[in-house]
């Protein structure tokens, strides 16, 4: 008995996450929209044998990121980055928003200025979001190096990074999603010197305003995500937002504008 309960238990530990519940909860929770999501845009599943963690980038509350390897069956090998959830049954909220990070970065898709996602792996512990590699880092650090070698950046290199952003930006909210965490920490640089969007764990989808009838108003409506609790990042963040907790991509805009002031003043 006890070899048949701990063998069910290692089978349920390793059975892949199905993200149609991730995607109905979403859609029920309100942090996306019926016509932003699709279940056939859902992460795609790699086997934990293709990734090998090399070295550790960085830590955050609930996890780290690394530079690894991913070699998958047919494909050359490449360099990546991974997000992991260092403990999901310790840090459960960590696991979902992990989750729901993958579930928002595949409905966004493809962009030369938005970070884009290969896979996840979710069999087994712990969980892993497999990301491209951006070599340079967070344009905060981009930035902060150069200033300390005392060779800060040309002032035509800083508006074509804010430019990348911009454009990077422009694509999320044509897909009807607002960042709300857009700072110069979670902006990468790519090797060949491209500013990519990155980290969408605040990130979520925009509801359409409604007139007094219920029914929707024209195409140039407000677009607004109001959050059910008080977590963004205060001085990136509107001040009508942080007492409204309401959410447009207006309020994406001012993050830019506090991107742009930490760009010109070299992080």
């Amino acid at each position: 008995a006890l070899v048949a309960y701990q063998y069910n238990a290692y089978r349920l530990k390793m059975t892949v996450h199905d993200f149609r519940d991730t995607l109905a909860s979403m859609l029920s929770g309100g942090q996306l929209d019926e016509d932003q999501a699709a279940e056939h845009f859902i992460p795609r599943e790699i086997k934990r044998s293709c990734v090998a963690l090399i070295s550790e980038l960085g830590k955050g509350a609930f996890g780290a990121v690394w530079k690894a390897l991913l070699q998958e069956t047919g494909q050359p090998e490449r360099s990546v980055a991974v997000k992991t959830v260092l403990d999901a049954e310790k840090t459960p909220e960590g696991a979902d928003e992990l989750l729901q990070e993958a579930i928002i970065m595949a409905q966004v898709g493809a962009h030369p200025n938005v970070v884009g996602m290969i896979g996840v792996v979710t069999s087994g512990p712990p969980m892993l979001l497999v990301l491209e590699i951006c070599e340079r880092g967070s344009l905060l650090s981009v930035l902060r190096a150069a200033r300390e070698k005392d060779e800060p950046l040309e002032v035509d290199d800083k508006l074509r990074l804010c430019l990348d952003v911009a454009l990077g930006m422009a694509h999320l909210h044509a897909k009807r999603f607002m960042h709300r965490d857009l700072a110069a920490r979670n902006l990468l640089v790519s090797r060949q010197g491209a500013c990519k969007v990155a980290d969408f764990g605040l990130s979520r989808g925009a509801s359409t305003a409604e007139s007094d009838d219920g029914e929707d108003e024209d195409p140039e409506a407000e677009q607004y995500y109001r959050s059910s609790h008080g977590m963004f990042p205060i001085r990136w963040t509107a001040p009508e937002s942080i007492e409204t907790f309401k959410f447009t991509p207006a309020s994406d805009v001012w993050s830019f504008g506090i991107v742009l002031f930490e760009c010109f003043r070299d992080g």
